[in-house]
């Protein structure tokens, strides 16, 4: 029985079925229900975090994101299968969840979207990539951060959105049908997430994360790259100054 005054802490997982090319794509190969997850840190789903594209029309350029419903109804849509799971937690694994979160966020290299993780799943099973998480591998990361008991016997980057249901199996489901019968009174909100393409910029936005998704792949299989350009920036620099 809870004690008078005690607030009650509880963090939320969605997963989605998505409507976005990219989504759609992973669903025809896979055959998934659900192509997207998400963690939300209120029940109204203003605090709803995930791994995700900054703007519509460019895909690759991703990472942490706060969500919304247009992000997901892509504003022509009027139903998005979900399932959302109410997970209990203290208030001390609530506090370093969010910390965590605004960390990532506010990180000086920035998190990238382990698109290449994605992209070769069905041969690699998952790849973990230096300071980037697929969607699924962001939530399981923050729950297990928080401590929050999982059946889980494998690493975080190794899970799909669809494997994510049975490792939430044990947590109360709240909500399961369409999003907007869950936030039906969600306002909608001023975003770029709709912005039309700028053709040079976002090319060169998605080229800089191809080529910097290889640079942080290669720094996990060989944790010495990054010491070594490092060392080589350092005798670059030493020789310039020397000039």
């Amino acid at each position: 029985m809870q004690e008078p005054g005690v607030k009650n802490y509880d963090i939320y997982v969605m997963l989605s079925r998505t409507h976005s090319k990219f989504g759609q794509a992973i669903q025809r190969i896979t055959r998934d229900t659900y192509s997207h997850a998400s963690i939300a840190f209120d029940a109204d789903f203003k605090y709803l975090f995930g791994m995700g594209r900054h703007y519509h029309r460019v895909p690759v350029v991703a990472g942490l994101i706060r969500e919304y419903p247009e992000r997901f109804t892509l504003k022509k849509y009027d139903y998005v299968e979900v399932i959302i799971y109410r997970i209990p937690v203290t208030k001390e694994q609530y506090m370093l969840g969010a910390r965590r979160v605004r960390e990532i966020i506010r990180d000086s290299e920035g998190y990238l979207y382990n698109l290449y993780s994605t992209l070769t799943f069905p041969i690699f099973h998952g790849l973990e990539t230096y300071k980037s998480y697929t969607c699924s591998e962001l939530v399981v990361y923050l729950l297990e951060l928080m401590g929050v008991e999982l059946p889980t016997n494998r690493e975080a980057f190794r899970y799909t959105p669809q494997q994510m249901e049975e490792l939430m199996s044990g947590f109360e489901v709240v909500h399961k049908g369409n999003l907007l019968d869950y936030v039906h009174d969600a306002p909608p909100r001023e975003t770029a997430f709709f912005r039309s393409v700028h053709m040079i910029r976002d090319s060169l936005d998605t080229v800089y994360v191809l080529t910097e998704l290889i640079r942080r792949r290669r720094r996990m299989v060989h944790p010495g790259w990054a010491a070594c350009c490092r060392r080589w920036g350092n005798i670059k620099g030493q020789k310039h100054s020397a000039k």
